[in-house]
């Protein structure tokens, strides 16, 4: 008998990157710590920039991201035929470091609940979107070239 790979990503796997990504980001809200200003005077310009651990954080959470795609990406049906899944490491990564913004900025809010939920309910539909992008059969055929 034949069979047939479903188009979604595994269950197991979606759920192990999201709930990691979310534990990080969840880590940057509980973890306070003192931060390093980071700055640059130059004349009529001054720019002050703040490394906290939530900063690092962001960005181990973007990297954690970028592994879990590159992860789930090689169980896809249509994986062998490709070379390369970098393009489809980018919008997740993206989206992930991106989500550690406001995140930052409701740090002390009771908002942040509601940052974290819309964010982990983004990123488990950018990552979907992304997989399921993987499988070009599955596109359009009688649709008009573009111009």
């Amino acid at each position: 008998m034949q069979e047939t790979r479903s188009q979604l990503p595994s269950t197991d796997r979606m759920g192990m990157l999201i709930a990691s990504v979310l534990l990080t980001f969840a880590l940057s809200h509980f973890i306070k710590s003192p931060g390093l200003t980071l700055s640059l005077s130059l004349p009529g310009f001054y720019y002050a920039f703040p490394l906290t651990l939530s900063s690092f954080l962001t960005l181990f959470a973007a990297a954690l991201t970028a592994a879990g795609m590159d992860w789930l990406t090689r169980d896809h049906p249509s994986a062998e035929s490709r070379l390369s899944n970098r393009e489809h490491l980018l919008l997740p990564t993206l989206t992930a470091f991106v989500m550690g913004t406001p995140l930052a900025i409701l740090s002390d809010s009771p908002a942040w609940w509601w940052g974290f939920v819309v964010g982990a309910i983004l990123l488990a539909a950018v990552c979907s979107a992304e997989y399921i992008s993987m499988d070009l059969s599955a596109l359009p055929t009688d649709s008009p070239a573009p111009v």
